[in-house]
């Protein structure tokens, strides 16, 4: 029996489950894909920076992919209480000591460069405290960084590549990404006239990015900071070491161990506070000098060891884990080597998940280090509490 008040049939909403269910799935795939660059596909990416690292120094399996020769340094940092100022974490305060784990290394991804090859030079550093306070810095002995954006930079690596016939890069691609990246002069300015480096011992390290500190009043300045060696014992040029065992393809690192056996080698931290007028977000460009600076405290190395066993091997010194009152400033350039330092990392300890862990510390030190071979040296026990990822 019919009625014109019927109501017609409802459709079957199955159709809507095919339709909707998918469209999280799908919107997962979109965001990755984007994170992956598929639809930006020149977008500098951390696989790309990693793949064209691998490219230009060759794949050494359980080595950095940069930065690949190197050697670990244990010792303290103990502020000076006169950036208490600036930022409120205890480790700038005054008579406080923070174990410092840290690494000195080559540029390049060849774990074999001969140290005189070395353009500049590099420290890493964590800084950690009782309390859980942490600090991770990498630096150069460079002023200022060659360009100023990720993409300008994975030019650069891709320029940088070398040729498949000649095993060399081309100095014609290098002249046209010169000339492309006039953002470079400061760089090249500072590498044709600096000295070929003689010792780690002797080398200013600069962070060359900025970084906004706060004080406990809320008050934010943006700094950039360097380690400067101070004079002593085991940091004066004026030594008498063997010097014919310091001229080898190992001799910068035969020189620190060689300065640690007579004593502790230090560097004073000093940060410089920006004015408002300067490019705080470009790498390229120094700060004037006459800006204002604090010396922060001091940084005392006690001892090395070989990376293949040492304290360091599995840190990754990552620039964006900072303490507390410390953040990241807008330069582009940080959390880009954040993101390749994770991946550069997760490679790397794939490949070594077979080889053991740390022993120790060097206590007693050879003229003949090496730091990929820890003969000939005494090691002791630490904790395996310094590995981080």
């Amino acid at each position: 029996m019919s009625s014109d008040n019927a109501q017609p049939p409802k459709p079957s909403r199955s159709w809507l489950f095919f339709v909707c269910v998918p469209l999280p799935a799908l919107g997962l795939l979109a965001i990755f894909a984007l994170i992956g660059g598929a639809f930006t596909p020149d977008r500098p990416t951390p696989q790309k920076f990693v793949n064209q690292l691998e490219t230009n120094g060759g794949v050494h399996t359980g080595y950095r992919r940069n930065h690949a020769k190197g050697a670990c340094v244990m010792g303290y940092f103990e502020g000076s209480g006169e950036a208490a100022f600036l930022a409120a974490t205890p480790l700038l305060e005054h008579q406080h000591f923070s174990q410092v784990i840290g690494r000195v290394s080559l540029p390049g991804g060849n774990p074999h460069l001969a140290d005189d090859k070395a353009p500049l030079l590099s420290m890493a550093l964590q800084l950690r405290d009782e309390e859980g306070e942490e600090w991770r810095t990498a630096m150069l002995s460079a002023p200022v960084f060659p360009v100023a954006t990720p993409a300008a930079f994975l030019a650069q690596l891709q320029a940088a590549a070398p040729d498949p016939a000649t095993g060399k890069p081309d100095p014609q691609k290098l002249q046209a990404f010169f000339a492309a990246h006039p953002e470079t002069k400061n760089f090249l300015t500072w590498k044709a006239q600096a000295p070929k480096p003689e010792s780690f011992a002797l080398t200013r390290f600069n962070s060359l990015n900025s970084f906004n500190l706060s004080n406990r009043q809320g008050e934010i300045k943006t700094v950039r900071w360097s380690f400067i060696h101070r004079a002593n014992r085991a940091n004066t040029a004026e030594r008498e070491p063997q010097k014919a065992s310091l001229e080898g393809e190992n001799h910068l690192y035969q020189d620190l161990a060689s300065r640690l056996a007579e004593g502790n080698v230090q560097w004073n931290l000093q940060f410089q506070i920006a004015a408002p007028e300067d490019p705080v977000n470009d790498a390229t460009q120094p700060w004037p000098p006459e800006r204002k600076t604090v010396n922060a405290g001091q940084l005392v190395i006690t001892s090395m060891q070989a990376e293949d066993e040492g304290a360091c091997r599995d840190i990754n010194y990552d620039p964006t884990v900072l303490p507390t009152g410390f953040a990241p400033s807008a330069d582009p350039l940080l959390s880009a080597r954040s993101a390749v330092y994770a991946n550069a990392s997760r490679r790397r300890w794939q490949e070594q998940s077979h080889r053991p862990q740390a022993a120790g510390t060097i206590e007693n030190h050879s003229s003949a280090f090496s730091p990929n071979q820890n003969s000939g040296v005494t090691v002791t026990a630490i904790s395996e509490g310094s590995y981080h990822e």
